[in-house]
Order: structure tokens, then C-alpha cells, then sequence
């Protein structure tokens, strides 16, 4: 889109559970305080997926999905100068001018951050997401999150010998990278197989396959662990078969975190009770 035109292509989700479809968008106004990113990359997060399959958080269709981006400043509001280069943040606002699959969108300006020149906007687009999801909830103060003492904040190794349960370890989120920061071990993660020798140089000590009956799984963890309690469990898959994931009573974490309420997903084309 040049700057004499005010139309470019966004992908919309057409309908509740329905299908996405390329569409013309006709460009946002600036709000104050607000700045348009000419986008360059977007990441691909699993909230959005989970939008489309499940149908939580999006209330208004057609509905442009996408939380995070990268790229340049294409235009500022005259109460608002932020400079030139790459530009990365993190949606805010579940409404389509904020959304992020979509070639132009809106940020706050007090979001978002200039990139440094050995960053790229494949990268930059890839980690706002994952280190919201991880420190948000372990660091913030309750309601918000647990409240653990952050590593940058004087918790760096804070909680040395205390175990964690990272249930469906995602190398993107920074989870496993976080707790290692703070201290926490054995760190203790279900995953495939195949990621074991990825999730351990990220920092895990052990990893169960996701796989595993629930028998086997609180076996292993109360191997691990030598009985002691979990003092952290992270949720990051928020399915009703990890939420239901458990350890004998004298190991239940005093802390624990959800991604998001756990909901199944029906696979496409099945039918109740099937």
C-alpha cells in the first residue's frame, strides 16, 4: 500500500468457528498516544488457533486475529513522535485496528520498543508473546499473577531446590528459561521424546512423555521430586487432561498457573459422543 492509498489486505476470521479469508481493510485513524506499524512480521501464537477452534475472547465477526508484530512506523499522531526503525509489541486490544494478521495495525505507543540492530523482525515478532505468557504470571503480584520475586528484581535463584512442573513445555513461551533464572529444580516438563535434548539444554532438568498415563506421570514425578512438594506447576496446554493432571496429595503445588480455562477441543467433523 503506498501512502496515497488508504486500503490494504487483512485476514479475517469470517464467523464464530467459521474459515479465514483475506479481505480489503481500509486504514485505521491514529489515536492520540497511538503510532501505525507498516508490518513486517507476525508471530503465530497457539491463542490463535484456540479463538478460531474454540470461540472464547473474540465477541464481535468478521474479526482479524494475531497478538504479535514487528515492522516500522508508517505513521504518529502530532501528540506522539517515536522516532524510525523496527518497531515490536504485543496486542492489547482484542478489536481488528489493534490485530495483528493484517498489514498495517495500531499500537499504543507506550508498548512499543525499538528494536536493537542485531534483532530481527522475524525475532522480535516471535518473543513478546512468549515472555508476557512466562512473566507475567510468575512475577506480577496477585490477581494478576503468583507473585514470585523476579529474577531481574533480586529473585535471581531465589528459589534454588524447589520444584517446578512445567506441564506441555513450549520453547517459544520462556518458561522453562525463567524458572531456570529463579532457581527452581528440578525443573520437570512433559513433552514428546523427540524435544528432551531442546528442552533440557533450555533448561529442564527431566522430561516425561506427554504420553504418559496418569499413573506413570505422578510415578515419575514423585521420583523426581523424592516426594517433596512442587512449589510451581505451569499449565501452558490448559486442556481438561492436563488440568486433571496430578501428584499425590502431600506433592500439590502452592502455586500453580493456567494459560487459559481449560476447555476440550472437538476434532472437525466429529459428532457428539462419537
Amino acid at each position: 500500500m503506498s501512502r496515497s492509498s488508504s486500503v490494504y489486505r487483512a485476514l479475517y476470521l469470517t464467523e464464530k468457528f467459521g474459515s479465514l479469508q483475506v479481505r480489503p481493510k481500509q486504514l485505521p485513524t491514529v489515536g492520540p498516544g497511538e503510532i501505525l506499524v507498516h508490518e513486517f512480521s507476525v508471530g503465530l501464537n497457539p491463542v490463535d488457533w484456540k479463538i478460531q477452534a474454540t470461540g472464547f475472547w473474540v465477541t464481535e465477526y468478521p474479526a482479524i486475529l494475531g497478538v504479535t508484530k514487528c515492522g516500522v512506523m508508517f505513521q504518529f499522531n502530532p501528540r506522539f513522535y517515536y522516532g524510525h526503525g523496527g518497531l515490536g509489541s504485543t496486542k492489547v486490544r482484542m478489536t481488528n485496528d489493534y490485530a495483528t494478521f493484517q498489514e498495517y495495525v495500531l499500537v499504543p505507543a507506550e508498548i512499543a520498543i525499538k528494536l536493537p540492530p542485531n534483532v530481527s523482525f522475524d525475532q522480535a515478532a516471535s518473543l513478546s508473546v512468549g515472555v508476557a505468557t512466562a512473566s507475567i504470571p510468575l512475577y506480577s503480584p496477585s490477581p494478576t499473577g503468583i507473585g514470585f520475586k523476579a529474577p531481574w528484581d533480586g529473585g535471581l535463584g531465589q528459589y534454588a531446590g524447589q520444584p517446578a512442573l512445567i506441564l506441555g513445555a513450549q520453547p517459544p513461551l520462556g518458561i522453562i528459561q525463567f524458572a531456570k533464572l529463579s532457581g527452581f529444580s528440578p525443573i520437570i516438563t512433559t513433552a514428546s521424546p523427540h524435544n528432551t535434548d531442546l528442552l533440557k539444554h533450555l533448561g529442564a532438568t527431566d522430561v516425561i512423555d506427554r504420553n504418559d498415563t496418569p499413573a506413570s506421570f505422578t510415578a515419575s514425578v514423585a521420583r523426581i521430586t523424592g516426594g517433596h512438594p512442587i512449589s510451581l506447576v505451569y499449565d501452558s496446554v490448559a486442556h481438561e487432561d492436563t488440568s486433571s493432571s496430578d501428584t499425590t496429595p502431600s506433592q500439590r503445588a502452592a502455586t500453580s498457573w493456567s494459560c487459559s480455562p481449560p476447555r476440550s477441543r472437538k476434532p472437525r467433523g466429529a459428532r457428539s459422543g462419537s
